[in-house]
């Protein structure tokens, strides 16, 4: 009987080893894969649903604020390195001139701003008829800057001197803050609204509607275009993801989630896979040619922020409204970690994938840079 307790006595002690090791090794790998703070600052009280953007040489970060500022910050530090206030919220995000020396960005007081991307300077506002909330998109040749308003209208403004070239009222008097996407030659501008259509609009032809094609809901979603300018992708509130040809509004795919699709559309290099979240709680991955389902990851919150995929596509970062940033594995939807805001993230990460940082902002008010 003593012998028999012995061996159970050594099994007990191999097992709690055996357990401990494990225990360890877990931690081990989770400190290996967390990411490392490199700073946090503060990005006004109210906190921020505009989207990043990183200069060119990787020296700057700007975004628009909640409390009507557009800043820059140094993306080395978090220092602030220059702020510009508008006269209301600032959700729309910046889009940078093709030289990187102007920053255009919209406001809730209804304008559009050109500033100096070095000192935050302005070189022209120019007024639209409604709250701005989408991000600007600027002609391959950089002479124009297209921009939609909660008055339901489209702008074309010059891009040197903020003169307006033209305007398109869409058919029904709804706010337009979807992001649109310009089609390769600069010809076609396609655009969501929340009417629940998407429109293919004419640049040349002083903002002519070509095309529209009706969803079931609100369309809030920014959309992307293939490489090719022949596939349109782009979600609606109606909780679909559509593929669209770009030549003519028809459906190619549709695909149903389990939400609102008001994230905005990442695809991979090769294009042949969509990433997306939804308000479902959801990260997506589809097939980008079938739209059929290639994983998804559950939050526990709704996900309204674009993705962005590390340079060599294996990684894929993304906000939810539960106030984490995911980094996930592209390839698989294995979730590698989680990090905790403080508050609901909306904003695009932004990522630096030669110095291996994504950055971040969060309706806490807080601005941050993480080491993966």
């Amino acid at each position: 009987m003593r012998a028999l307790q012995s061996v159970w006595a050594l099994q007990s002690a191999l097992l709690c080893v055996i357990t401990a090791s494990l225990v360890a090794a877990a931690a081990s790998a989770a400190a290996a894969t967390a990411p490392t703070l490199l700073w946090k600052v503060g990005a006004g009280a109210n906190g921020t649903k505009s989207d990043p953007v990183l200069s060119a040489d990787r020296g700057s970060l700007y975004i628009g604020l909640n409390d009507g500022r557009v800043v820059a910050f140094n993306a080395m530090n978090g220092a602030i390195l220059w702020s510009f206030q508008t006269g209301m919220e600032v959700f729309a995000g910046p889009t940078l001139s093709h030289d990187g020396s102007l920053l255009f960005i919209g406001s809730g007081d209804s304008y559009e701003y050109c500033l100096v991307a070095s000192s935050g300077a302005r070189v022209w506002a120019s007024k639209t008829n409604g709250s701005v909330f989408s991000n600007p998109t600027l002609s391959p040749d950089g002479v124009t800057i297209y921009t939609g308003s909660a008055d339901g209208h489209v702008y074309a403004f010059n891009a040197k001197s903020g003169a307006l070239q033209w305007q398109t009222a869409l058919p029904f008097p709804q706010p337009v803050a979807s992001a649109s996407v310009i089609s390769p030659d600069g010809r076609m501008l396609y655009c969501g609204c929340h009417d629940g259509v998407v429109y293919a609009i004419d640049t040349t032809a002083r903002g002519r509607i070509v095309w529209r094609h009706a969803t079931g809901a609100e369309v809030q979603s920014d959309q992307i275009l293939s490489s090719d300018g022949r596939v349109l992708y782009i979600g609606s509130d109606d909780a679909n993801v559509y593929a669209l040809a770009a030549s003519s509004g028809s459906v190619l795919w549709r695909s149903k989630t389990l939400g609102k699709v008001r994230s905005g559309l990442t695809l991979n290099e090769d294009e042949s896979t969509l990433f997306f979240g939804s308000f479902g709680g959801k990260i997506w991955s589809l097939n980008a040619a079938s739209g059929a389902t290639r994983w998804t990851l559950e939050t526990k919150g709704e996900v309204g922020s674009k993705p962005a995929l590390t340079a060599d596509e294996t990684l894929l970062f993304q906000g939810s409204f539960d106030g984490n940033v995911y980094a996930v594995e592209a390839a698989t939807g294995e979730k590698v970690w989680a990090w905790p805001t403080g508050g609901e993230v909306h904003s695009d990460p932004c990522v630096d994938s030669e110095r291996r940082v994504v950055f971040g902002a969060s309706y806490a008010g807080i601005m941050f840079a993480l080491q993966y």
